[in-house]
């Protein structure tokens, strides 16, 4: 990958989010349970930004570009494990505010 690395900030804000399992200076692993809920917004008709932008997950910080290529992955294999899923269960509490995850998910997320 020639794109974009990340500096060290950057690896600690994103480490610490919700819907990251661990990153390396140019990837991203993110849990299944985000990838899940992701998929389930998307097909709800939510965009991949604003997806992304609920879980933290800034295009501006890792980019328009990761955000397809994530989409893009998920929807060919239907959500299944892809290169830049690392695992991790959990719940979706915690990816997207409260209000979203009642609207979008109903009582899908775990508590």
């Amino acid at each position: 990958m020639t794109g974009k690395e990340f500096t060290r900030a950057e690896r600690k804000y994103l480490e610490r989010l919700d819907a990251v399992s661990r990153v390396t200076a140019t990837r991203i692993y993110y849990k299944d349970t985000f990838r899940d809920e992701s998929m389930r917004r998307y097909l709800l008709g939510d965009s991949p930004v604003e997806i992304f932008r609920d879980a933290g997950l800034d295009p501006s910080l890792i980019g328009h570009k990761r955000i397809e290529r994530c989409f893009s992955r998920w929807r060919e294999q239907g959500g299944a494990d892809n290169e830049e899923t690392g695992g991790g269960g959990g719940s979706c509490a915690g990816f997207f505010g409260e209000k979203t995850q009642r609207a979008a998910f109903g009582d899908t997320c775990s508590r």
